[in-house]
């Protein structure tokens, strides 16, 4: 359950197994002629699992973080989100390994028939339609493993703990311009979202309401 804190009160063409270098020469030669643009797409792509990772891990608060959020948040989705940027890295190498033993188990009849023993069925798996559907497949696994990690976090009080004292309202019914424990979740430009672990909730808190965040020194 999530609750908007305002100043008022605050509530709680396809690859073949006869020719895998005719395939990949063309994608090859797009990465090294436009450089700029596989770099941009590639920096979408990890920004993509960044959204997805923050809307995966505060839906699972009952907050969607789109009503929060402003373009520029979502460009820094990638900083803001570090593990979850490595883990869409991580995806997008496991695709490759992936595409890298299929072409070499082909020699084998019983992967083969994996394929079902058929030419076309081979074809269109080996697709790059299919190959861009699987990296989307793994990167949304990515992003949602991550989401699930990172609850487990804030759920067993191994989160980012901080005092936080606001301007005015309360908070989980109490005065919260005297400072208060919480656990620190995120931030976008304009809000700040904090965990209470006894309610299991998240609050959003205006920025303009905070009056001091100290982070607790751990040991």
């Amino acid at each position: 359950m999530a609750t908007e804190a305002t100043e008022g009160s605050l509530g709680g063409g396809g690859v073949s197994s006869t020719s895998p270098q005719r395939a990949t020469a063309p994608l090859f030669g797009i990465g090294t002629e436009h450089l700029g643009l596989v770099l941009t797409l590639g920096y979408l792509g990890v920004t993509s699992v960044g959204m997805v990772s923050a809307w995966a891990l505060y839906a699972r608060f009952d907050v969607n973080i789109f009503h929060f959020a402003q373009i520029g948040d979502f460009l820094l989705a990638a900083t803001a989100w570090p593990l979850a940027s490595l883990s869409a890295v991580l995806a997008i190498a496991a695709v490759a390994v992936v595409a890298r033993i299929d072409r070499y188990s082909d020699r084998y009849r019983w992967y083969r028939m994996l394929y079902l023993d058929s030419d076309r069925v081979r074809r269109v798996m080996r697709s790059r339609s299919a190959w861009v559907l699987y990296t989307v497949l793994y990167l949304w696994l990515a992003a949602d493993l991550h989401a699930d990690w990172y609850e487990g976090r804030l759920r067993s009080g191994s989160g980012s703990a901080v005092t936080v004292q606001l301007q005015s309202g309360t908070y989980h019914g109490r005065d919260a311009s005297a400072p208060f424990a919480a656990t620190f979740v995120g931030a976008t430009t304009a809000y700040v979202f904090l965990y209470d672990r006894p309610t299991g909730e998240v609050t959003v808190v205006p920025v303009e309401n905070v009056a001091s965040l100290v982070p607790v020194a751990t040991e």
